[in-house]
């Protein structure tokens, strides 16, 4: 067992602390079922406990978010889902001796999967142990006062750091992320700190961040704007080329960070003092002439170097000695290595294109959101079947329809034939990396369509959804058939890449 994961007597006493408040959880199933890793955490956030998982995993996939058990059911509420999980878990716990149902919810309470079944008494409230259970909930009860001050502060700056965009709001995310790690594990004088520059981090910004509407026009703006200084900053003479050019790396380092302000500061500068040597010179024809020929020629030589082009580092070379010349004055030799750089730029564009014609078309497709896909819409099969049993059985009366509702929770049996074949190949898929053993697999999974498809288009499934009787707009069986469509057209994605 690691540092983080938990079993036996310590998992169960997480879970009796599971019973009174949602705890962070972090699963990874591993390569085989020996190597499942389970982690329940009283103090530290769920992505910082999945990393912690991830180093004790002996695979990359985890699961995590946040677990709250109720009486026999555990339910995970996901920020990182995992397909299959709620049958690993639940096999994994019946081996700890704490037989829990399982669902698996996404961020917004929607069920993904679950698996659920009549299970005994929950053994922890048989054992017991509620003096326990209270014990392990007094780092909780009996905590300082401040935690939930602080806590609530970050919660109210969350949405002023949502607002803003680019650098700043990454930067002040990363840094309440950081301040509600250090409240739950007890750091508070730290995070007070952090979170009061967080707070004037968001007043600076505030300052500098226009709507985020407007914040693509005036990026766009000003982006224009520097690509046509650029060449007349190049083309002043020395050495207040350097001092236009030093001035023009300010201003798009301001616009990469966003900041309007600054970057506009910066250009007007740039623009007053080209005005001023506009007055005190004449302008070379030979510098007309570069200008023109530099303003068509480096966006497409800036676009090649970052699309990578074949000889892209003599393309980079040649642009420098380009603007070497031009910054020394020597517009004749500028416009000459101009001209040569367009027409060798060209040449390297057309082999990118011919190279990406070239390169093969990639062989498998990732089935994951499919499988999550696949899941939910058992479940919702499950869900239309059990609405259709309580129509039925608020339409009748108990005294002249006896035993009525035991014959309705057989309804849910005709769901039986659907089994878990199609879930399983469809994780065997997802885990296989060779081509060869994708077909064969791949197969498998049409196979189990095939047979669903002819379990829905045979008996009661014929005539439930609009002809039950006794509830309207009931979609048991177009569910199904939606859902195996869907996957089917998924699978044959694979199949049109091989071929």
């Amino acid at each position: 067992m690691g540092e983080f994961s938990v079993e036996g007597e310590e998992l169960k006493k997480l879970i009796r602390v599971a019973k009174q408040r949602p705890l962070a959880f972090a699963a990874s199933p591993g390569k085989d079922e020996a190597d499942f890793v389970f982690a329940l955490h009283k103090k530290r956030a769920p992505d910082a406990l999945s990393r912690a998982v991830k180093k004790e995993s002996t695979t990359n996939k985890v699961a995590y978010g946040l677990c709250a058990v109720d009486g026999k059911l555990m339910s995970l509420t996901c920020e990182q889902e995992l397909p299959g999980l709620a049958k690993k878990l639940k096999k994994w716990l019946k081996k700890q001796k704490a037989p829990y149902n399982i669902k698996i919810l996404d961020e917004n309470g929607n069920v993904i999967e679950d698996d659920i079944e009549d299970l005994p008494d929950d053994p922890l409230d048989e054992d017991g142990h509620e003096s326990d259970a209270v014990d392990l909930f007094d780092d909780s009860a009996q905590s300082d006062p401040r935690v939930e001050a602080l806590r609530q502060k970050v919660i109210k700056l969350v949405p002023q750091i949502r607002a803003l965009s680019g650098p700043a709001q990454a930067k002040l995310q990363a840094a309440a992320k950081s301040a509600l790690e250090m409240i739950n594990a007890g750091e508070l004088e730290t995070a007070a700190k952090l979170i009061a520059a967080i707070a004037a981090g968001l007043k600076k910004a505030a300052g500098t961040q226009p709507a985020s509407e407007d914040a693509k026009k005036a990026t766009a703006d000003l982006a224009d704007k520097l690509k046509t200084l650029r060449p007349k900053c190049l083309a002043a003479p020395a050495p207040a080329n350097e001092n236009l050019m030093k001035v023009w790396e300010i201003a798009a380092q301001k616009l990469r960070g966003q900041d309007f302000g600054g970057a506009r500061a910066a250009i007007k500068g740039i623009e007053d003092a080209l005005a001023k040597q506009d007055d005190q010179t004449v302008v070379d024809p030979l510098q007309s002439q570069w200008e023109a020929l530099w303003a068509r020629v480096s966006p497409v030589v800036l676009k090649a170097l970052n699309a990578d082009v074949p000889n892209a580092q003599r393309l980079r070379a040649v642009m420098m000695a380009a603007d070497e010349a031009a910054a020394n004055g020597d517009y004749k030799k500028a416009i000459t290595i101009a001209q040569r750089l367009e027409v060798a730029v060209k040449e390297a564009l057309e082999a990118k294109k011919q190279q990406a014609a070239e390169r093969p078309v990639s062989l498998t497709v990732d089935f994951t959101k499919t499988r999550l896909m696949w899941g939910r819409a058992k479940g919702q099969l499950r869900s239309e079947m059990a609405r259709l049993g309580d129509a039925i059985v608020a339409s009748c009366d108990g005294d002249d329809f006896e035993g009525i509702e035991t014959a309705v929770k057989d309804l849910q049996a005709y769901l039986d034939p659907i089994d878990e074949t199609l879930e399983d190949a469809l994780d065997a898929l997802i885990q296989e990396t060779e081509a060869a053993k994708r077909g064969d697999l791949r197969q498998k999974c049409l196979s189990a369509i095939n047979t669903y498809r002819a379990e829905i288009n045979s008996g009661i499934f014929l005539v439930i959804d609009d002809k039950n009787g006794f509830l309207s707009g009931l979609k048991v069986r177009r569910t199904a058939v939606a859902a195996l469509d869907a996957v089917a057209k998924e699978l044959e994605k694979e199949n049109l890449q091989i071929a």
